[in-house]
This record gives C-alpha cells, structure tokens and sequence, in this order.
C-alpha cells in the first residue's frame, strides 16, 4: 500500500499496482475497486503499470497521482471518473486538499507545486521555489505547507497562491517525507520531527 486517504464515508487504499480500493468506513468492507486508465492499458499489454502514491478527497472528488505524473478523478460517492488534470512532467509524489476553496494541491518531482480547481480541474497555478523534488505537502485553514529533498518547508498563500515564507536550516534537515497541521501548528518529519509555529522552530 503506497497510498491512503479517507472521506465520504470511504477509505481508500492504493498500492504499485496501479489499483485503487475503496473500503466502506463504519464496516470496512471492500465497496468497490477502481481501476485507473493507465491500469486497463497495462492489463491489456501495451504497458507496465505506475504506481500509484498519493490520493486526495476533496470537494466531492477522489485525487489520485502517481509515477504517471497526471492526475486522476472520481467523482464521488459514484466513482464516475472525471476529466484527468495535466500539468506535472515528472511522479507526482503528494496530495493535499483545501475543503474551503476547493483546490488540490500535487507536489512533483519536478520541483513544482501545482493549485488545481477539483470541481473543474482546472490548473490555478504553479509555485515554485523548491530546487529538488517536492515530497510532502499539508494545508491548515490559511496556508499550504511544501516539503522537498532540498531540505525546506515552505509556506503558501491558501488562496494567493503566494510564498510567504522558507523555513531552511541545512544542517538540521533531511529530505522532508512528511508534513502535517494542526491550527497555527506545522509538523514535518524528516531524520527527526520538527515543530514550527510563524516561521520559527519550536520544537526538534
């Protein structure tokens, strides 16, 4: 299992072979299997199947993104696929969802962060500032927190789009795997875990 997420009385599941499992989430029983195009194309032998290693649900929508760097839709509770959204060109490698402004957001390994419109999918817009892959993305109630193998967070406009701040300390960080928000709270989690608060370290 390289992916979870959870969200309209599902938990999802996806793994490396490009499947998607969604499991009721009083009972935990399988509800359905979702098979992404790129899955149906390698079942049928033209080629290998990309991992799958994010997924979102926001605004009514189930996200998914992987090693095919597209990212797909479902509509939900129908699964009723909807138009993929393109923008990244290499593995799409974290989700993140705004419930508030109806935007997800996928970090890359082509150093971008990408604002998207789920209802739409519509690209809002590209932020970049990272210098390596972007790892690990997280959204509080105003901002969107990047993780990436250049050993930074930084910190978003929810709705600008804008940066607003680089949190860097080079001798502390490793590739930042993890990110997560709690009110005025970061979390990231590299070698160790860090907690941030306006910009500044509080906690290692």
């Amino acid at each position: 299992v390289t992916a979870l997420a959870a969200g309209g009385g599902f938990v999802f599941s996806a793994g490396g072979d490009g499947a998607l499992f969604a499991w009721e989430r009083r009972t935990m029983r399988l509800a359905a299997t979702v098979v992404p195009p790129h899955a149906l194309a390698a079942a049928a032998g033209s080629s290998s199947v990309p991992a799958l290693r994010a997924l979102c649900v926001v605004g009514g929508h189930l996200v998914a993104a992987g090693d095919e760097a597209t990212l797909l839709r479902w509509e939900l509770p129908g699964f009723a696929p909807a138009a993929p959204m393109v923008g990244h060109d290499e593995t799409v490698a974290a989700l993140a969802g705004s419930e508030a402004h109806g935007r997800v957001f996928s970090a890359s390994a082509d150093t971008l962060v990408i604002a998207w419109a789920v209802g739409s999918g519509a690209l809002l817009g590209r932020m970049e500032g990272h210098r390596q892959p972007v790892t690990a993305l997280a959204t509080s109630s105003t901002a969107l927190f990047s993780g990436s193998a250049d050993r930074s967070v930084r910190e978003w406009g929810l709705k600008s789009l804008k940066p607003l701040r680089s949190l860097h300390e080079p001798e502390l960080f490793m590739t930042v795997y993890s990110l997560a928000c709690a009110g005025q709270w970061a979390v990231s989690g590299s070698g160790d875990l860090r907690l941030w608060r306006g910009g500044e370290m509080h906690q290692q």
